[in-house]
C-alpha cells in the first residue's frame, strides 16, 4: 500500500465522519456574529448615555413641591410696631414737626417694649418652613 491511497483512505474516512467538516457558510457567520458584536458595543454606551440624559432632564424638568406653611398668630404689638413704622416714615417724608416725630418714637417705644413682654394678639401670617 502506497503512503498516497493510504492517505487518500484517511482523507475519505475523514470526510465521512458525521460533523468532521464544518458547514461552508461557517466563516460568513462567524463573521457576522462579530460585526453584530462591533455594532452593539457602539451603540450600547450610547444607549446608555441616551437614557441617563432623559432621566436628568426629567428630573429637572420635575416642579419643586411647594413648601410647607404654618400659619401663625403674630403679637399684637409686632402689628402695633409695624403700623407705627408706617406713620413714622409717612411723617418723615410729610416733613412732621419735632413734637409729631417725638410722639410717634415714644408710641414705637411703647409698641417694642410690648412686644420683648411677649403680648399676643389676633391675627394671622404665614410663615415659611
Amino acid at each position: 500500500m502506497s503512503s498516497d491511497s493510504r492517505d487518500r483512505r484517511v482523507d475519505d474516512y475523514l470526510r465521512g465522519l458525521p460533523g468532521a467538516m464544518p458547514p461552508a457558510d461557517l466563516g460568513e457567520r462567524i463573521l457576522a456574529r462579530h460585526a453584530s458584536r462591533r455594532r452593539l458595543r457602539r451603540l450600547l454606551p450610547l444607549a446608555a448615555a441616551a437614557t441617563l440624559l432623559a432621566g436628568f432632564l426629567a428630573w429637572r424638568a420635575q416642579t419643586p413641591a411647594a413648601p410647607p406653611v404654618l400659619v401663625v398668630d403674630p403679637p399684637a404689638a409686632l402689628l402695633d410696631l409695624r403700623s407705627v413704622d408706617r406713620r413714622l416714615q409717612a411723617a418723615y417724608l410729610a416733613g412732621a414737626g419735632e413734637t409729631e416725630l417725638d410722639r410717634l418714637w415714644n408710641a414705637r417705644e411703647q409698641a417694642v417694649a410690648e412686644l420683648r413682654g411677649g403680648g399676643h394678639g389676633s391675627g394671622r401670617r404665614q410663615v415659611r418652613l
